[in-house]
């Protein structure tokens, strides 16, 4: 399973929902609206992407479990 940065999970936990493909959909609608002024949050959304879509469903699990971590 890729690392997350502290970046990524704050990107997960802002736009969460507990099924990846609806957690990505998220994500991509808040690119829709980002503007071309804000390359480094589209860049750092861009690559959350890939590696969410990459993912097997037990992997994303994981990553559910760390989010709920993150918070404490």
């Amino acid at each position: 399973m890729p690392e997350f940065t502290d970046d990524e999970m704050m990107l997960m936990l802002l736009h969460y929902d507990s099924k990846r493909d609806w957690l990505i959909g998220n994500l991509m609608n808040m690119l829709s609206v980002t503007t071309e002024d804000e390359t480094e949050l589209r860049e750092k959304t861009e690559l959350l992407i890939r590696k969410l879509s990459d993912l097997t469903n037990s992997q994303f699990d994981e990553v559910k479990a760390a989010l709920t971590a993150f918070l404490c």
